[in-house]
This record gives structure tokens, sequence and C-alpha cells, in this order.
């Protein structure tokens, strides 16, 4: 399945890829960017028919979007520095908000307003939004791989704390994460193992998750127990939805 191995190690359809995705994101320019996000679901759709690359991006934004309230509800997207994603949810209707610690490239337009801050000291008041969507940035809160500050373990429960408390009561909290066998840090980041990640779903009112696993093509829905029995290199997502 994989065509061959550069010198590191890495097939070279991951290589590809991984090529195309810099060479994208070099491709800033706002006012294209709700277009882009449509290209760039097109590739995700695409890449089963390549094989071997596991991007998991595609099912959580299908996720994301048949969780969340429905339009003109008031939603936040956290970690949208580098996302395209508050420009879908700002084209479906979304009254779209979106956080960072890092600045954008290029200003977002006036219909999404931008929050810079760290996750954890979130200077956003209670009660603010109907819905929040936490796309693959759970995992590497306080773990300084971006240039945020290190914290002490339970950096990723502040942040869950954090978020909840801005949710308005009944609103949705969605939260995307890379799962494995066993908790435990890799390449600054953390993957998470049942235990853990079940201590984040008890900080809210749990609602329901959704577990998949990559064949070698695609991401499939699978349960629990299979979902978690894999290492850390060859992870499985969890997405969940939580309330207040």
């Amino acid at each position: 399945m994989i065509a061959g191995k550069n010198s590191f190690g890495e097939s070279m359809k991951q290589t590809i890829v991984n090529s195309f995705g810099r060479l994208w994101n070099k491709l800033d320019v706002p006012r294209l960017n709700p277009v882009r996000f449509n290209i760039l679901v097109g590739v995700y759709k695409m890449l089963p028919f390549i094989g071997g690359v596991n991007y998991p991006r595609l099912v959580e934004w299908q996720f994301v979007l048949k969780k969340l309230p429905n339009p003109p509800a008031k939603v936040i997207d956290i970690g949208s520095t580098t996302s395209l994603f508050p420009y879908k949810l700002n084209s479906t209707g979304y009254k779209t908000f979106c956080l960072d610690q890092r600045s954008p490239k290029s200003p977002f337009p006036k219909s999404i307003i931008f929050y810079q801050g760290n996750i954890m000291d979130l200077q956003i008041e209670e009660n603010s939004f109907d819905g929040i969507s936490c796309i693959s940035v759970i995992e590497h809160v306080g773990m300084g791989k971006y240039g945020d500050p290190k914290s002490p373990k339970g950096g990723d429960t502040i942040a869950v704390e954090q978020m909840l408390r801005i949710l308005k009561p009944g609103g949705r909290l969605i939260i995307t994460t890379n799962i494995c066998r066993n908790t435990c840090e890799l390449d600054g980041e953390v993957r998470y193992g049942s235990k853990r990640l079940k201590e984040l779903m008890s900080l809210g009112k749990f609602l329901e998750v959704e577990y998949r696993y990559f064949d070698g093509r695609r991401w499939l829905v699978c349960d629990e127990a299979f979902a978690f029995d894999r290492d850390a290199n060859n992870f499985g997502i969890a997405m969940f939805v939580l309330s207040k």
C-alpha cells in the first residue's frame, strides 16, 4: 500500500501531503478562505483513494458541525490561527468568534471576532456562547509546543473548565482529540488513554461520544474498546460533547 519510503522512514505519500500542506498554508488570503475550506474538504475526501494518509480533520469537522446548535447560534472556535474552520462557521450563518494565543497571519474579516489569549486563562465573561468547538487542541494545552506557557499536570483540565465557564446553560462544548492504549506524551502533545479521557469528560454534563480508528484508508466508527486498543503512533480519535 505504501509506494516507497524516504530517508527518514516516512511514507512518500505522507511526505507529499505534508509538503502540499505547507504550501497550502502559505496561501492565506482571507477573502478566499471560505472557498479554500471547501477545496480542502474535497482534498480530504480524496485521501481514502490515495491510502496511507491518516488526517482525521474531515471527520472532526463533520462531527462538530452536526453537533453544534443551529445557526445563528453564537459559536467560538478554539485554536483558530491556522484553521479555516471559522470561515466555514461564518459562511454557515453562525455568529462566529475564535480564540488563539497566537496572532493570525492575516486579519480575520469583521464578521469573525478574534480573541487573542490563553485558553487556561480566558478573559471572557461566563455564559457567553451557545457552542464551542475545540478541534484537536486540548492535547496541546500547557505543553509549550506552540509557545504557550508550560503548565503542571492539569492544563487540559483547566482548559475544559474554562470553556464550560463561558458556555451558556444548555450550550454545547465539542472536543476532539487523539487516543491510544495508555495516556502518554508524544511529540509535545498528549495521547489520551481511556481513564484520563473520561476524567475530562466528567468535568461537564456528558452528552455523547464517537470513537474512530484509521484502517489504512478511512477513519471508521468503532466501539470504545477497539478505539483505545492501539499504540500512540497508531492513534484513534475521540469526539465528544459536553454541556453544563
